[in-house]
Order: structure tokens, then sequence, then C-alpha cells
């Protein structure tokens, strides 16, 4: 299989749902680490970015360095590209959520 950035479109939403799933199974004062393995912002800063959004102020992006010795890490990317698209799928997420 090829990868292409269509693709991203389509895995944003899935993404967005596993982050959202994650957030609501963390305790109050706990940590939830997102990764995946793409370097591709529409699955990683973008969902990041729509989680925070979503969380209205009950989630903080933290920046776990300092308590994690040898940890290697870069900043995310402030602003990315998206493609043209229907934000439909992003709300299926989000109301698949809040079943």
């Amino acid at each position: 299989r090829q990868w292409s950035h269509l693709g991203s479109r389509a895995l944003h939403p899935l993404q967005l749902s596993i982050a959202l799933r994650g957030a609501r199974l963390t305790k109050v004062g706990g940590y939830l680490v997102y990764s995946t393995c793409s370097m591709n912002p529409a699955e990683n800063e973008s969902v990041v970015a729509e989680l925070l959004r979503l969380g209205e102020g009950s989630l903080v992006l933290a920046d776990p360095r300092s308590r994690m010795d040898g940890l290697v890490a870069r900043p995310g990317w402030k602003t990315w590209r998206v493609l043209r698209e229907s934000k439909s799928r992003t709300r299926k997420a989000i109301k698949d959520q809040k079943k």
C-alpha cells in the first residue's frame, strides 16, 4: 500500500476519535500520551489542536522533558497546510464519542 496525502484526511477523524477516547479515560490530573508513527501534521499536531479545542480548557498541553531524563523531543508545528475538505468526518467522530 502506498501513502498519499488523501489518506491522512481519512485518518484524522480516526486519530481524533482514539485521542478523544483516551482523554475520556484519563483521570483528572493524569497524563494522556498521544503518539503516532506518522510525520504528517494532519495526524499529529492537528489532532492535538482539535483535542485541546474540544477540551475547552479541561486539557493542557504539557512538555514532559523535564520529568523524563534522556527524552529527545522537538517542538511540533504551529501551522500546517490542510487540503480543503468537509468537516463532516470530524463532526461524526465527535458525535460518536458523545454517545
